[in-house]
């Protein structure tokens, strides 16, 4: 980057500071705020060609408002995931099977989970508890294919587990 980018984004260092304030950022956050905006401008001048020597006010301010909200977008997605290893490591697939007096079956069910890998598993989990493929992808932070492939997946592994256990 030139020596007057550098400049321009040095004075812009105290909107990102503001904005980490305004936002309640912490200082990894503000860093990776930082960085991201320095991402997105020296990509604005690789696509303007060597001509631009500097960045518009307008843009640097549009840049690091989106670049904070953007950061802000992905913490709270982050948030409101749930961990793989709470949904993998649970206790019991089918409470229900149990008061029907169905042990046996909710025993291989959960020896073929134990054979199935993490990410299918938490995702055949889900769907055992009743999720929809929308909840399945918000619970674990996939995108809705990522879900329905995991899921898909995870289920022809389930019954080929319990094929190859004799409980087809």
């Amino acid at each position: 980057m030139s020596r007057r980018v550098e400049a321009q984004l040095e004075q812009w260092t105290r909107l990102v500071r503001r904005v980490a304030l305004r936002f309640e950022l912490d200082a990894a956050d503000a860093d990776e705020l930082s960085q991201d905006i320095r991402i997105r401008i020296w990509r604005a001048l690789q696509s303007g060609g060597e001509k631009r020597s500097g960045v518009a006010s307008s843009y640097m301010y549009a840049t690091v408002m989106s670049a904070a909200i953007d950061l802000l977008r992905r913490r709270r997605r982050r948030r409101a995931t749930v961990p793989l290893d709470a949904i993998t490591g649970r206790e019991s697939v089918a409470p229900r099977a149990t008061t029907m007096g169905e042990p046996d079956l909710v025993g291989a069910l959960e020896a073929a989970l134990a054979g199935i890998s993490d990410t299918r598993r938490a995702a055949v989990r889900l769907h055992l508890e009743g999720k929809n493929l929308a909840e399945i992808a918000s619970l674990s932070g996939w995108t809705s294919a990522q879900a329905r492939n995991l899921l898909y997946r995870g289920l022809s592994d389930l019954r080929e587990s319990l094929h190859r256990l004799g409980h087809a």
